[in-house]
Formats: structure tokens, sequence, C-alpha cells
């Protein structure tokens, strides 16, 4: 994954620009994005202040904490967007199923030959499943879990299989 898809993600998921930047320095009340001398930093920045800096090596390791990072704030969605799309994502009220998800995926035009919400090792698909009370997020190929995260809650699992699935334009229509 690329700063370039992170930017076509937000594009297509709504998020507010104004929240964010992936520019680098110091933008006040932003999530911010950066890449210096080989390595990426995220943090918050708040007045000229880095908060909760993290700092990585891998620009896809990167990306993905930065995903993670900016969508607990239920700030940074385009309000307008919000009531029109009905995306749950970012509402704290709504606790995310098996069943919100599939509305979310079919309101998003995913193509169901590339998900599965019923576990197991179909190949090449992005897979939620429920094993021993735990849930599970993973991507398969080749008859292997590749990128696995797992979650306490279905709610967890559902709202990241989201943000998962969707930096992957080859799923939508």
């Amino acid at each position: 994954m690329t700063k370039e898809s992170l930017m076509t993600f937000f594009k297509f998921m709504k998020v507010n620009s104004r929240h964010y930047s992936l520019d680098g320095g110091l933008p006040s009340n932003k999530y911010v994005f950066s890449e210096e001398e080989g390595k990426w930093k995220i943090y918050y920045c708040e007045g000229s202040e880095k908060l909760e800096e993290k700092i990585f090596t891998s620009e896809g390791e990167a990306i993905e904490y930065f995903m993670h990072f900016i969508s607990v704030d239920a700030n940074v969605r385009k309000e307008e967007e919000i009531s029109k799309f009905n995306n749950p994502i970012f509402d704290e009220d709504v606790i995310f199923s098996k069943e919100i998800l599939q509305q979310l995926l079919d309101d998003l035009q995913v193509l169901p030959r590339y998900y599965s919400l019923t576990g197991g090792l179909p190949d090449d698909r992005y897979v939620l499943s429920e094993e021993n009370r735990k849930w599970h997020v993973y991507y398969t190929e080749k008859g292997s879990k590749e990128k696995e995260k797992i979650f306490n809650s279905e709610d967890e699992a559902c709202r990241y299989f989201i943000w998962f699935i969707a930096v992957d334009p080859s799923v939508r229509k």
C-alpha cells in the first residue's frame, strides 16, 4: 500500500481532508503522515506539538496504523456524507455486526467474490471469521492467512474489516 492509495481511500471513505495532512509538518489539529529519511512518522499535531508519535520503517505498516489512528475520531468524516451514506463506521452508538458490514459492503459496491464473512480459506479473499470466541480478519492467498489481526469483539473486527478491504480499489464494481 502506498501514500497514493491512502489518498484514494480517504476520498472513497469521505474522510474530511481538513482533519489530516499527508505532507508532514506541524499543521494544527490534524492527524499527520510524514516520510523523513526513509522512515514514516504518524502523529496528531496540536498547536506545534506532536502527540502520540509513532515511527515506522515500512510505508505499508505506517499507512495501516494511520488508517486505524484516524478511524477512531468520529469528527474526520464529512457530516453531510455521514447522513447521506448512512455509514456506521464512525458512529460509536452503533454496534457493528456482520449484518451491518454486509450492508456497508453492498453500499460500497464491493464485489462478493473478493470477500468472505463466513471464515475459511477461500483463495484470494478478504475474510472475517469467528474462531474460539475471537474474531479474525485476514487475507487468504494460496491456502494461507496473510496480515491476520485478531479482535475480542465482532464490532472491532467488522470496523477493521471495512478499512482493510476498502484500500484495495480492485474489489469494487
